[in-house]
């Protein structure tokens, strides 16, 4: 695909587009960023949705690298 798009938990957005070096940077960014892009496009509070959860929500957009950092015979 072109272009993926998911509803997470709001920590998991932060680690998916964290950049190198800030605290939420770890494996599932490396893997992620190795082969896309990914950056959060909107929170979403708990009372969108019914019964609210505890947590927030982010929407996050994927998109592949035109040139990925890794070669496909390393992944």
């Amino acid at each position: 695909p072109s272009r993926a798009v998911y509803l997470v938990q709001r920590e998991g957005a932060e680690r998916m587009a964290a950049p190198p070096g800030s605290k939420t940077y770890g494996a599932l960014s490396v893997n992620l960023q190795a082969l896309a892009t990914a950056r959060t496009v909107r929170r979403v509070p708990p009372g969108a949705f019914q019964p609210p959860p505890a947590v927030d929500s982010a929407v996050v957009v994927v998109e592949p690298r035109a040139t990925p950092v890794i070669d496909a015979g390393q992944e």
